[in-house]
């Protein structure tokens, strides 16, 4: 099942743009859409999944009401691998998902008075790139029961997704090839 995991630590991306063409164009897109910012990296390491790591990361960024994740790695971040379509990134889509924010500011011991991300999204999208990766594919106009809430708590609401082409990312251009964002979106038993 694909399902919530240990809460894992922040770690710090860090590239080099003539080595990443990939991330580079889009980091420059997701900027685009939620202002110019830095966004929070989680580089993934094998304890947080069932299977090899194989997604290379999750990135966040903060609009207004709500997080906007992005996954790394099912498109060529890095340089074009020789025998792909050399039209297409990789598999040709990264997926990106919306978390609500809170609408009050919680009380926190960060003196940054920096918001929490929700670790169960970059969990929940490590595994769905993995099983991807994997072979497995989910595409516009699709849906997936991952055999529970997708948050890890039991009473929660959200136990399916359904995947569409995210509303605000248009296919992307990128120097190793198109790539398209695929939103998941957490969906209730009856919807």
């Amino acid at each position: 099942a694909v399902g919530p995991g240990p809460d894992r630590s922040e770690r710090r991306l860090t590239h080099v743009s003539s080595e990443s063409p990939g991330m580079d164009a889009i980091e420059a897109a997701l900027q685009g859409v939620n202002g110019r910012q830095t966004a929070k990296h989680w580089l993934l390491d094998p304890s947080m999944g069932l299977l090899d790591d194989l997604l290379e990361s999750v990135s966040a960024y903060q609009a207004a009401d709500h997080w906007h994740f992005v996954t790394l790695g099912l498109s060529n971040i890095w340089q074009k691998v020789a025998d792909d379509d050399p039209t297409i990134s990789g598999l040709g889509f990264e997926y990106t998902m919306r978390v609500r924010r809170p609408t009050r500011r919680r009380w926190t011991l960060n003196r940054g008075g920096d918001e929490e991300v929700p670790n169960w999204a970059i969990y929940f999208l490590k595994r769905l790139g993995d099983v991807t990766l994997e072979g497995a594919r989910f595409l516009p106009g699709e849906t997936l029961d991952p055999g529970g809430p997708i948050t890890g708590d039991d009473d929660g609401d959200l136990v399916a997704v359904g995947f569409v082409d995210d509303p605000t990312l248009p296919p992307l251009d990128t120097p190793n090839g198109v790539v398209r964002f695929i939103q998941v979106v957490g969906m209730t038993a009856a919807q």
